[in-house]
């Protein structure tokens, strides 16, 4: 468990012993699309949310679901608000179940 600790430290610049996975998890492969991930996650949160660090595992599962997420998150001129869609996403999320889902919103 501390080796997947350091790990996750090293590879995510975890913020500290609070951010642990039961999951234990190889360090993801460093590519230069999963450290964009991992920056924006870092600039947006502060830290990288688990499901990203076990989606880097595959790296273009982790830039695919990144991509879809910002896909409806951008701002149109016409259309649903931002609040809106965090809504919609909500919903569908609580509809399917979806913990991880539900959390992040």
């Amino acid at each position: 468990m501390a080796l997947a600790r350091r790990e996750l430290s090293k590879t995510s610049q975890a913020l500290d012993d609070k951010v642990v996975s039961w999951l234990k998890l190889a360090p993801p492969p460093a590519t230069p699309g999963t450290d964009e991930v991992f920056g924006r996650s870092r600039q947006r949160l502060g830290y990288i949310r688990n499901m990203q660090y076990v989606l880097a595992q595959l790296p273009a599962l982790l830039q695919a679901q990144d991509a879809l997420s910002r896909a409806l998150t951008v701002e149109f001129e016409a259309g649903l608000s931002h609040k809106e869609r965090e809504l919609i996403a909500l919903v569908v999320s609580v509809e399917n179940r979806c913990e991880p889902c539900v959390s992040v919103r």
